[in-house]
Formats: C-alpha cells, structure tokens, sequence
C-alpha cells in the first residue's frame, strides 16, 4: 500500500512541476493521453481556486460638471468611511462605479449625469457632465515605488434639460 501512495505523491508531484511546461515536438502526441489520465484523477493544478489572481489594475471614476459661467464642479464617489454598514455601501458604490466606468456603462452614466445636475447644479446653469476614468497598475506588495496613473475622458453628456436627462436615463 505504501508503494502505491508513494506513486501517487510522486505522479502528483511530477504533475504540478511539468503541467504548465511547453512539450518537446517528439513526445507531443503524448499530451492528450496524459492530459487523460491527469484531469480523470484530478492532478490539474487550478491555481485560482487557491489563489485568485489579483487585480492588476486600479479603477477611480470621476465626474466634472461644466457650467455655463465657465466653472466646474468635480465630483468623486464616495468612498469606505469605517464601520460595517460603511463598508457595504461603499461597496454597492464601488461596484456601481465600476460599471459606469467600463464602456458598456452608457446607461448608468446617462442616469448618473441626471442626479448630479439635479443634486449638484441647477440644470440651466450646467452644461455638461464630463466621466474621467483613472486607471493605476496595481504594484506589487513587494514595490514601494508609486505608478503612474492614466486620465481618460469616457463620456461626455450634454445636458438639455432635466426632462431629456431623465428621458435618456429611463
């Protein structure tokens, strides 16, 4: 019996060292077999299970509403604030920002600019309401040096008055 769990340790072994090797062209016709024989007893190395791979960007979203004097207000989500209940709402807001920072997030922006010129200017003064996407690469835990981050103006919405805002939004 100890023989046969000794096998195993060491097919497994072999395994989670050669599975992610490139395989010489001479014993590639050995790959389906083996991946046969490794996946019907389970030796796949699945790292992310284990180790999920990190984040290796940082999102921020932003937005500036343009006035009709030539100012601007600029607007950031909210962010963590400390307690428990703090925490989950700040991360429904994340993931709300998150959303309306992917390209795919029209709507939400749409939405999002018809909030902020009602809450944060009156909609005759306001102009436009401009997302401003800030992207950092995630260091790693082992660099202290800080990245450079990337600006990029997502969208622009122009702002005709609250009724189309809410209109486009629906």
């Amino acid at each position: 019996m100890t023989v046969l769990t000794d096998a195993f340790i060491a097919a497994y072994l072999l395994v989670a060292v050669l599975a992610d090797r490139p395989i010489p062209r001479a014993v590639g016709w050995l790959r389906r077999p083996i991946d046969f024989i490794v996946d019907g007893l389970w030796l796949r190395q699945h790292w992310s299970l284990f180790a999920p791979d990190p984040a290796t960007r940082s999102l921020r979203l932003h937005a500036i509403i343009r006035l009709a004097s030539g100012g601007c207000i600029r607007w950031d989500p909210p962010r963590y604030a400390g307690s428990n209940v703090a925490a989950f709402r700040g991360f429904r807001r994340r993931l709300f920002e998150v959303m309306i920072a992917t390209p795919g997030g029209a709507v939400g922006r749409q939405s999002l600019a018809a909030y902020l010129t009602r809450t944060y200017a009156r909609s005759t003064t306001a102009t436009a309401v401009v997302f401003v996407r800030t992207e950092s690469p995630a260091p790693a835990p082992w660099h202290f040096t800080a990245c450079g981050d990337t600006e990029t103006v997502l969208a622009v919405v122009d702002v005709e008055s609250p009724d189309a805002l809410a209109d486009a939004a629906r």
